[in-house]
């Protein structure tokens, strides 16, 4: 699969989560309204039924005002003398009755609600409506007043014209939409308006759709991590394929060298004048054993590197020296800087500079990273080699001043087959295997491996070594 057939995939289903996101959010947010909907229109319920009540309760009040009036008793007897007297009577009863209703209409809406008992209808309404979880602040709006003269169940205290009521200039019932209009003056105008404001209202809402929301945002991450997870996979095995090609190819030129130098010495021997000469004999076929015993070292590491990977690598733990090893492995190594006219130094410094671990690879691991640190110095080699301990372990640094590595090349300097492009550098021999090995040796025996470099600066890879039990036999 081409590189930009992955990247038109990765688009596709960036798209398509990003519409399946949108349309659940959409999805969320129509719930909500929806949910918002029906509340609203219990609220407008829940008033229209406690208007009704006050209604209810002013008239029961105002009839029972009405059949309290007061006759004038000088008007009765003066009445007694007419003609006419049940005429006359009926008259003036309706006159003053009109009288009186009408100075009953003029009574202000503190005379016409007891808070006490508005509270308890909205209390009532709440429950009846399943909204009696919920917060509320409410108010009664006096028209004439412009301002509230009941506020959640006391009268206020009347303030100078243009001034709020205290305690509601940032509460919301100002510009409540959900009230109602109470009263009629003589003329039928409203004397005022019942509001309601619920402070929690979106949080109450919301309530009942951050389940559908949680469950969505945890699908769509399920999702996208999923996608995310086959994304990393088919780079990764992309570029797997590219290094093993690479590696195949290394591999390759690798063994084509020694193959052709064993081919040239075979037939070499065979010619008459090789062959009656048994020290040329004896030459050549060194130089065969030599290219043998190079090509076996190379197949060796890769099933060294089989073998890690399916971790049937067994340590064979011994007390061991690491300053030995490395004075051993420097001293294998001084013939390959030299030729090069470079130098590699030590400095020794660790106090305790015994492990417990598997000589073979500990020595491996030390000559990988000597090895390393000569092939990838294209100027004269200076190389040195230090350790340091604490009371858990050793540290070993090797130091160059190599062509040093890029800020990509440091993330995937220790993975299987990589290998550094840069110059001529590609010209360097090897299957990029020795930083890998290097890492899951070190790792097998419970240590750390880091590098620390900059391009064209050279490079310093410190190996962590801890000491397990051996300090303690």
């Amino acid at each position: 699969m081409s590189k930009k057939t992955i990247w038109l995939i990765i688009t596709i289903m960036a798209v398509a989560l990003i519409g399946l996101a949108t349309i659940q959010w959409n999805w969320v947010l129509w719930s909500v309204r929806l949910d918002e909907e029906k509340f609203d229109e219990k609220v407008h319920t829940l008033l229209s039924h406690v208007r009704d009540k006050l209604v209810r309760v002013d008239q029961e009040r105002f009839e029972h005002l009405l059949r309290e009036l007061p006759q004038d008793s000088s008007k009765q007897e003066w009445r007694k003398d007419s003609s006419n007297y049940d005429e006359w009577r009926s008259k003036m009863y309706y006159a003053e009755y009109r009288l009186q209703k009408r100075n009953l209409y003029k009574r202000t809406l503190q005379e016409r609600i007891e808070p006490s008992m508005l509270d308890t209808f909205i209390r009532q309404e709440l429950r009846n409506q399943g909204l009696n979880d919920i917060d509320i602040k409410y108010g009664v709006y006096d028209n004439k007043l412009k301002d509230f003269v009941v506020l959640n169940g006391n009268f206020t205290v009347i303030l100078p014209s243009g001034q709020k009521s205290e305690g509601v200039k940032s509460k919301g019932l100002y510009t409540s939409p959900l009230s109602i209009e109470l009263f009629e003056d003589e003329h039928g105008n409203p004397l005022g308006a019942l509001k309601v404001y619920f402070p929690k209202k979106t949080s109450w809402l919301w309530t009942s759709a951050w389940p559908l929301l949680l469950s969505s945002i945890f699908l769509i991450f399920l999702v996208t991590g999923s996608f995310a997870y086959v994304v990393w996979v088919i780079f990764r095995q992309k570029k797997l394929s590219q290094m093993k090609s690479d590696f195949i190819n290394n591999m390759t030129h690798e063994f084509k060298t020694p193959l052709a130098t064993i081919s040239l010495a075979s037939d070499s021997i065979l010619s008459r004048k090789i062959i009656e000469s048994p020290d040329k004999v004896k030459r050549f076929i060194d130089i065969i054993k030599q290219e043998n015993k190079r090509m076996l070292g190379q197949v060796e590491k890769v099933l060294q590197m089989a073998l890690i990977d399916r971790h049937k690598i067994k340590l064979q733990r011994t007390k061991l020296d690491i300053h030995q090893l490395i004075s051993e492995a420097v001293e294998n190594m001084e013939l390959s800087v030299k030729e090069k006219e470079g130098t590699i130094q030590t400095d020794l410094k660790a106090d305790y500079h015994f492990i417990f671990g598997d000589a073979t690879h500990i020595s491996n691991i030390v000559h990988n990273l000597l090895d390393n640190a000569i092939k990838y110095t294209e100027k004269v080699p200076k190389i040195l080699v230090s350790t340091k301990n604490n009371n858990k372990g050793i540290w070993i640094s090797v130091k160059d001043n190599g062509i040093g590595l890029s800020k990509e090349a440091r993330k995937q300097v220790f993975s299987n087959f990589f290998r550094v492009h840069t110059g001529n550098v590609h010209n360097v021999k090897g299957f990029g295997l020795g930083l890998s090995y290097v890492k899951a040796m070190v790792e097998a025996h419970g240590g750390q491996v880091s590098v620390q470099s900059e391009l064209g600066k050279g490079s310093t890879f410190t190996v962590f070594l801890p000491f397990h039990m051996l300090k303690n036999l």
